[in-house]
């Protein structure tokens, strides 16, 4: 096996987890009665939509991690700095 095709089925170990634990989440709560667990496989097909990128076009999966990650880094900090005038 090349190393390079080798790194991208390691690549998908952590994935195939997150697959895992998304689908168990979604399905639980939706046998469960609550309808609210759709939203699972709403983040489940996000995440395997990029994946098939990263998986077929590495270097702009890579960049569209990059982007996602910088996003929500960004959120996240103006959510926790921004003080509560309520």
């Amino acid at each position: 096996m090349k190393t390079i095709q080798g790194l991208k089925v390691a690549a998908m170990v952590p994935l195939g987890f997150m697959v895992l634990v998304l689908m168990i989440f979604g399905i639980g709560e939706m046998v469960g009665g609550d309808i609210t667990g759709i939203q699972h496989f709403a983040q489940l097909i996000v995440l395997g939509l990029i994946a098939w990128l990263g998986w077929k076009r590495p270097f702009w999966g890579g960049i569209l991690l990059l982007a996602c990650a910088g996003l929500l880094a960004f959120v996240f900090v103006s959510m926790v700095a921004e003080p509560d005038m309520g």
